[in-house]
Order: C-alpha cells, then sequence, then structure tokens
C-alpha cells in the first residue's frame, strides 16, 4: 500500500509543477557566451600533466608512497596519461570547446535564453592543478595493499555584463576531474582510466556544467515547486541537477533547513526524496533550494529489521 502511495505521489508531483507568479512574468534572460580566455600564456600549460601512474601533485610521490620505492608491481610503473595537448590546443582557440558546451547547458536550463542582444557571459581560466593521493598499509602477516589516485582541478571565473559593460553577476568555478584510478591488494592489482580526449571532453563539460548552474540559479533560483510526504519537486532538471545530488531546502515559514537526496531528474524538473524519510513541516512551494557542498556531512536514514 505504501509503494502504491508512493507511485501516485510521483506521479502527482511529475504532472503538477506549479511556477510561482514572479517566474512566470519574468522572461529567460538573453546571454550570449563570449570570449573564455587564460590567465597565462597558452604555452604555459605545456606543463600540466594527469598522471595514472599515481603521481601526486606534479610529483613522484604516488607509487614510491602507496606501494614502496622497490614496489614490483606492474602497476608501479603504470601508464602515463595527458591531456595537455588537447588543454593547450583549446586555449589558443579561446577554448572554443568549453565555450560549446557552455551555450548547450545554457539553453537546456530553460532559465536562458542563447543568443545575441542582451547579457554577454565571459570567463578566464585562472589555475589549473593536478592532484592526487595516494596511500599504502600493511596488515599483519606482513602483506601490503594501497591505493592512488590523480586527477586535475580547474579554476574559472566568470562574468555576465549588460550592453554597457556593467557587470551584472560573477563568481568562480572549481571543477574537477578525476583521470585515473589505481590499487593493490595482495598481489593483485586493478587500475583504471580514460582515453585523452575522453578526459578533455570529461573537463569542457564540467567546466560548462558548473559555470551553467551558477548562472541559471542566478537569474531563476532553485526553488519548490510542489511537495507530496517526504517527496518534493523542484524548477530545474537535467543536466544541471543530477540523481543522488544532496539539496539543502530552507522553509519559507519557519527558516529551518533540512536535507533531500535527488530521486529523479527530467527536462526542466527533477524529484527528490526527504533523507530523514518523513515528511518535514514547513516546506512547502517555494521554499528555497541550494545544491549542498560534497563536503557537507550526509546522514542517510537506515532501516532497522
Amino acid at each position: 500500500m505504501r509503494q502504491r502511495s508512493a507511485f501516485f505521489a510521483m506521479i502527482a508531483l511529475a504532472a503538477a509543477v506549479p511556477v510561482s507568479p514572479a517566474e512566470a512574468q519574468t522572461p529567460p534572460a538573453r546571454i550570449a557566451v563570449g570570449a573564455i580566455t587564460a590567465a597565462q600564456l597558452c604555452k604555459v600549460y605545456m606543463g600540466i600533466d594527469a598522471h595514472s601512474s599515481g603521481f601526486v601533485a606534479g610529483s613522484s610521490a604516488g607509487y614510491a608512497g602507496a606501494f614502496g620505492a622497490g614496489a614490483s608491481s606492474s602497476l608501479a610503473a603504470g601508464w602515463e596519461s595527458s591531456i595537455r595537448t588537447y588543454f593547450v590546443k583549446d586555449c589558443v582557440n579561446q577554448f572554443a570547446g568549453v565555450k560549446t558546451a557552455m551555450q548547450a547547458a545554457l539553453a537546456s536550463s530553460g532559465a536562458v535564453v542563447v543568443g545575441p542582444g542582451g547579457l554577454v557571459l565571459r570567463g578566464r581560466v585562472e589555475n589549473v592543478t593536478p592532484v592526487g593521493s595516494a596511500y599504502r598499509e600493511t596488515t599483519n602477516p606482513g602483506r601490503e595493499y594501497g591505493a592512488s589516485s590523480g586527477g586535475l582541478v580547474v579554476t574559472m571565473s566568470f562574468t555576465v555584463s549588460d550592453r554597457g559593460g556593467r557587470i551584472v553577476y560573477g563568481d568562480i568555478v572549481k571543477s574537477t576531474l578525476e583521470t585515473d584510478f589505481s590499487a593493490d591488494t595482495r598481489g593483485t592489482a586493478y587500475a583504471s582510466g580514460m582515453g585523452e580526449d575522453g578526459q578533455y571532453a570529461q573537463l569542457q563539460r564540467n567546466l560548462a556544467i558548473d559555470t551553467a548552474r551558477k548562472v541559471a540559479f542566478h537569474f531563476r533560483p532553485l526553488r519548490v515547486t510542489s511537495v507530496a510526504g517526504p517527496t518534493l519537486a523542484i524548477n530545474y532538471g537535467a543536466p544541471l541537477i543530477e540523481q543522488g545530488m544532496i539539496l539543502n531546502v530552507t522553509s519559507s515559514t519557519t527558516g529551518a533547513t533540512a536535507k533531500f537526496r535527488i530521486s529523479s531528474a527530467s527536462d526542466g524538473s527533477a524529484t527528490a526524496q526527504s533523507l530523514s524519510g518523513r515528511e518535514v513541516p514547513g516546506i512547502d512551494p517555494g521554499s528555497r533550494v541550494s545544491i549542498a557542498d560534497a563536503s557537507e556531512p550526509v546522514m542517510d536514514r537506515v532501516e532497522l529489521p
């Protein structure tokens, strides 16, 4: 019976997505994506490497720290993957690939019309930093195991200006790309990675989605559109909202905040479930929503037998 009730609640949420009068009267912002530049000369980025052999922050500490300097595992030699060529080419071309991905992400939001005649979004890549982690543990019988991962963090600032050049909004985004993961346990090795072209395509998408979220949510904030028990719907969907995301939802009456997890996302809307598993008093259509930071602690409800 409970499953049937939940099913009909989901149908009701999907069918009825009310829009506030303010949103109904406010037309989507018209934004053209302008130049995306780099804070440094493009050739500087030739030194950027994403190593799948576990090097941490560009140093040789990765596998040496994880498996010991004399590790005999085939992974210790590793294979090395670099996306610097793709990055430099896109940099010289004013990040045309990132720009195209950003236009698509903004257009999919429903809050922005992409085109000339209105505001202009410009970006600047400030920094690109290789990151990684590695560890090694020794068990009681003297066996060793460890893991290593590597990636890139790209920082980009952006501004949105009006026709007169006045900046009406700006912010900074940090996009993370994991380029590889490897582990070795009791002589069994495991490694995963992605081709260079795939890595850079994913990096473009991450930058575009992260920026589009901030811009779209600024001009049309995230809001609750309907509530049915512990389930609610919001006014955005894929690709800006992804399944599994944690939301902070603030009551418009009490000011209290509760956490919800996105259970499904489609074009233009998404549904989320309360982490407590219960209806949250004070959460109603119009309540403010924000995406929780990945570092925020999340307490999931656990069903006891």
